[in-house]
């Protein structure tokens, strides 16, 4: 004999089962490997700020992660700023190391080439600078190492639809898993009332789904149909249309219950899957993925959840008897208590994982824009779970006493769910921005050379980093000599 649905998911939420359930999710993260989100510079041959008698016959540059060919791009600069030809990479090794031949060879000069990297794992962009001499002068110093430049801040529109997209996403899919909850009949009576809901979300969703494509190309400075039919982000958004389309077609019988309802929670699933194959945690493998897809469905129970019952089952137990209503309401809300502690829980081990893969130093959570998104993000967790405390050990029982209090209670359940898709908009910063570089990529000193005339002017920076840098120029002619008279140098 099959178990019901009801009875599975109070099955789910034993306290034995989630310990379990921790414990091997916990363990997951022994088997990963170091990985970074972002195709980062690790090295370079020769080395950055190399100062060579003769000129290569090839650069190579090898990254974090495979690139996709099609929207890199690297280009070569002469000391003047002029552009000299653009170099088409070979790659090696899996796609992690571009070879960029040079021919024919290079005259005696200082030279830059200017290199934008695309992730072919999740389409996110990294660029910076490879500067080097040929047939000049060494300048003693510190060798430069290499440098790594995250895109810039996204456009606040595109942050802006990121986080509705998050907040519909979450919503719907917490939306199709509530019912779960639900005694049987109660269940049947919540069908008009969610469809209103669902389908405000799939359409929300939809919208700013069908705006992500312009804005990745944007960013690439591609066509949309290119990125869309040329990309592993692009398949990933194709998928993710249809899913969001499927998931539309069922909505249509989601009052006929049975195989639809369970094929659009299927479907829901799917739709985390297919944003968490395209994030930053792909780049960790399995067990990245698994851990984004986790704090994703947590956090989608936990908001879905507040929202059903800040929205219907407050205001329609309002109106009951109030022996019913202590029944009705104190049953559900148990159990809704028990799948948020969960949730919770399943939130912090994942984003706890998934930030110490993202974060190399304390340094890099103050110093970047993404560990400052990540901390505020952390920061607003903190009034969330004391709501959701107080709401638990001190409002529940009251709503299990006598039905009370209900007023109160679905003023603080609004806020707990205003709070986390606030939450939201940090997190939709998070997936735009880069995680900051590995410290083994962390220049310590940058060297630039540009000659005018006979004098050759070098340029140091360092530590190269987000914050105070030091800035030292020094000035020689051919023979390494320092000349006089020299007052002001204009960069």
């Amino acid at each position: 004999m099959l178990a019901s649905p009801h009875l599975l998911i109070q099955m789910i939420i034993s306290k034995r089962r989630v310990v379990a359930y921790l414990l091997l999710f916990a363990l997951t993260g022994v088997v990963t490997q170091e990985a970074y989100a972002h195709a980062y510079l690790l090295s370079t041959e020769p080395p950055l700020g190399s100062a060579l008698q003769r000129s290569p016959g090839q650069l190579r540059l090898s990254f974090s992660e495979p690139l996709d060919p099609r929207f890199s791009s690297f280009v070569l600069y002469d000391q003047h700023g002029k552009q000299l030809r653009r170099l088409t990479p070979l790659l090696r090794s899996g796609g992690i190391q571009a070879e960029l031949l040079l021919r024919p060879p290079l005259p005696s000069g200082a030279y830059t080439l200017v290199w934008r990297a695309v992730s072919a794992s999740d389409g996110h962009l990294t660029q910076g600078i490879f500067p080097f001499t040929v047939g000049l002068p060494v300048v003693s110093g510190a060798p430069a190492e290499t440098l790594n430049q995250a895109a810039p801040a996204p456009p606040l529109a595109r942050l802006f639809t990121r986080w509705l997209g998050f907040a519909a996403l979450l919503i719907l899919v917490g939306s199709l898993f509530f019912p779960l909850l639900l005694p049987r009949r109660l269940d049947l009576e919540s069908r008009p009332q969610e469809r209103s809901l669902l389908w405000a979300s799939w359409g929300l969703l939809l919208l700013t789904s069908l705006a992500e494509p312009f804005w990745q190309a944007r960013m690439l400075r591609a066509a949309p149909l290119d990125v869309l039919s040329h990309s592993h982000w692009g398949e990933m958004q194709l998928v993710r249309w249809g899913l969001i389309l499927a998931l539309g077609g069922l909505l249509k019988w989601s009052h006929a219950g049975g195989l639809q309802r369970w094929l659009m929670r299927a479907f829901a699933g799917l739709l985390l899957l297919v944003g968490s194959l395209s994030s930053h945690s792909a780049a960790l493998g399995p067990a990245g993925v698994l851990a984004d897809w986790t704090h994703q469905l947590a956090a989608a129970l936990w908001l879905g959840g507040l929202g059903q019952l800040a929205l219907f089952w407050l205001p329609a137990g309002a109106k009951r008897p109030t022996g019913e209503r202590a029944a009705l309401l104190g049953a559900l809300v148990s159990r809704f208590a028990r799948l948020a502690l969960i949730s919770i829980f399943l939130l912090l081990v994942a984003g706890v994982f998934i930030a110490l893969q993202r974060i190399p130093s304390w340094q890099a959570l103050f110093s970047t824009l993404y560990g400052r998104a990540l901390l505020a993000k952390h920061l607003l967790l903190l009034p969330i779970l004391a709501l959701a405390a107080f709401n638990r050990w001190r409002m529940v029982p009251r709503l299990r006493a006598g039905g009370g209090a209900i007023k109160g209670f679905r003023l603080l359940v609004g806020a707990e769910a205003l709070l986390l898709i606030i939450v939201l908009f940090f997190a939709g910063l998070l997936t735009l921005s880069a995680p900051p570089p590995p410290l083994a990529t962390t220049g310590r000193t940058l060297q630039l050379l540009q000659t005018v005339g006979q004098q050759i002017i070098v340029l140091r920076i360092s530590p190269v980093r987000v914050g105070q840098d030091r800035f030292l120029v020094t000035v020689s002619d051919q023979a390494g000599q320092v000349p006089g008279g020299i007052l002001k140098v204009w960069l």
